[in-house]
C-alpha cells in the first residue's frame, strides 16, 4: 500500500531511490542514504534553500506529503505490533516518520550554518557503537579508535 501509494504521487522520486527494490526494512536506509554521503552542513544549506524556495512557490513535494497522511494511518497500527515488529519498526520506519515531521525552523538551520561558518560547532558521527561520560565540567566520548572530550556537548 506505501510503495502504491508514493509511486502514484511522485513517480520520479520513487524511480529514484529504487522504491520499488525496497521493503519495510530498507526504506529507511534509502530515506537517509544521501544524507549521510554528505556533508551535514551542506545538505542541510541545500535543503534550506529548496525548502524557502517551495514555501515562496506555494509548492508541497508529493512524497513528502504522502509519508506525512501514511503516518497518520499507521499510528493506528503501531500498538498492536508484536515486540519483534515493533524493533523493526522503530529501527525503520518510525525514523523516517520523525525525520519527515521534524520540521526545524529555517532561522534554526540559518543559525546553525553562522555557527558552522564562524567555526564555533562541528558535527562528529560516531555510528552506534560509542560510551559517553558526563561530568560535571566535560563530556568525553569513546568510539573503538578515538576519545573526544568537550566543554559543551549537544546530543540530539
Amino acid at each position: 500500500m506505501i510503495v502504491e501509494e508514493i509511486k502514484f504521487a511522485d513517480p520520479d522520486w520513487s524511480q529514484r531511490i529504487a522504491l520499488e527494490s525496497l521493503n519495510v526494512d530498507s526504506f529507511a536506509q534509502a530515506w537517509f542514504a544521501e544524507r549521510k554521503q554528505r556533508d551535514p552542513f551542506d545538505w542541510a544549506e541545500e535543503n534550506l534553500q529548496e525548502v524557502e524556495r517551495n514555501k515562496r512557490e506555494k509548492h508541497t513535494v508529493p512524497w513528502r506529503y504522502v509519508i506525512l497522511r501514511l503516518h497518520e494511518a499507521v499510528q493506528e497500527i503501531v500498538p498492536h505490533l508484536n515486540e519483534h515488529d515493533h524493533k523493526r519498526f522503530s529501527k525503520g520506519l518510525a525514523r523516517v516518520f520523525i525525520d519527515n515531521y521534524a520540521a526545524i525552523p529555517s532561522e534554526s538551520i540559518r543559525r546553525l550554518l553562522a555557527l558552522r561558518e564562524a567555526g564555533i560547532i562541528h558535527i562528529l558521527a560516531l555510528g552506534e557503537d560509542y560510551e559517553m561520560e558526563i561530568n560535571e565540567s566535560r563530556t568525553v566520548l569513546k568510539t573503538e579508535d578515538n576519545s573526544y572530550s568537550f566543554d559543551v556537548f549537544i546530543d540530539f
